[in-house]
């Protein structure tokens, strides 16, 4: 019976180790699954990772191109001006300024001259810049149309023009009258405002000679501007609110005053008044082209707009009529013929 029984026993020890062996396998099977499972997770969450971070640099991208095209200048008479860098080569030849006509490329865009002042600014393409022009707006903002189509124009006759914007919280919401508004708005901080832009054109862009032109409150802070800053070749007003005779008197620099024959808020009498009182004092010319030799200072010249009213010059096209065509062409007469003189570095 021995012999029997150690048989039982070996293949009851062989039933077991096959059992256990196939205990073993199962268990290496279910860890080798749950390996295979962690591995296949983590490489899961890298490709959610990247497919992230892609979607993330591709809105990225996106929303960079969507600024740049929302953003870039293109302005109110539906133009687009920006032809040219304004980094292209300058050849050493001066930008020829021309009275009339003009077409030649120029550079526009509206930016920071200094940390509190931002400007609309055009430079023509491809001279170097020896002109240039301040134009201060009116009550409607360093954006209004006939201010930035001026500066486009001025731009295209071979001049570099600025257009400052003087207007920060200053509002007439609650002003009761015109005179209330002119009030609030500080002359020390505009004469900082048409400084700093002087000093832009001189010393970023090297202007050696430099006019202003304003409209209506912009050609009242021309008009004072030109009586305490130095070293303005020429200035053009249209329709200056409230140039008194003193201020009148005190312009230092060659001035076209331009009025209209039937403004509202610039009585006709003051525009007479103010014209004796230059007549007087030898300062005015009779003509607009007449010789200014001999004078006793800088010249004035008086021209009334006939048929035309207070803010003439903000129509679509600023030389709609015929008129007001002749005020432009006068205005560009004047600009080239004082601009185009040597003048002193400052």
């Amino acid at each position: 019976m021995a012999p029997a029984t150690k048989k039982v026993d070996k293949n009851m020890n062989h039933s077991k180790r096959k059992q256990t062996n196939q205990k073993r396998k199962r268990r290496h099977g279910r860890s080798k699954r749950i390996v295979m499972g962690h591995s296949s997770n983590h490489i899961t969450r890298k490709i959610a990772i990247m497919l992230v971070l892609g979607i993330l640099l591709l809105l990225g991208f996106t929303a960079a191109v969507l600024t740049f095209t929302l953003y870039r200048p293109l302005w109110s008479d539906g133009r687009d001006y920006t032809s040219g860098s304004s980094d292209e080569h300058l050849n050493e030849e001066q930008c020829e300024l021309r009275d009339l006509g003009g077409t030649d490329p120029i550079n526009s865009t509206v930016l920071y001259i200094t940390d509190d002042v931002m400007a609309y600014v055009v430079r023509p393409i491809g001279c170097s810049i020896k002109s240039a022009i301040v134009i201060l707006h009116d009550e409607k903002g360093f954006e209004s149309e006939a201010s930035r189509q001026l500066a486009n124009d001025l731009g295209m006759r071979g001049y570099v023009a600025v257009v400052p914007n003087m207007f920060t919280d200053s509002s007439m919401a609650n002003k009761s009258t015109l005179h209330d508004w002119f009030q609030s708005l500080k002359d020390p901080c505009i004469e900082v405002c048409v400084e700093v832009t002087i000093s832009y054109l001189r010393e970023e862009l090297g202007a050696l000679n430099i006019g202003m032109v304003g409209f209506s409150w912009g050609g009242q802070k021309v008009a004072a501007s030109a009586a305490i800053i130095g070293n303005i070749q020429a200035t053009v007003i249209f329709y200056g609110l409230e140039i008194s005779p003193e201020m009148a008197l005190s312009m230092r620099a060659p001035t076209l005053l331009i009025y209209a024959q039937n403004d509202t808020m610039i009585h006709i009498s003051d525009i007479y008044a103010n014209e004796e009182l230059l007549r007087a004092a030898n300062r005015l010319l009779p003509r607009i082209d007449a010789d200014d030799n001999g004078l006793n200072g800088s010249p004035v010249y008086i021209e009334v707009v006939e048929n035309m009213g207070h803010g003439f010059l903000n129509q679509n096209d600023i030389s709609s009529s015929e008129s007001g065509s002749k005020a432009v062409n006068d205005m560009y007469w004047w600009l080239n013929k004082y601009l185009s003189k040597p003048s002193m570095e400052p």
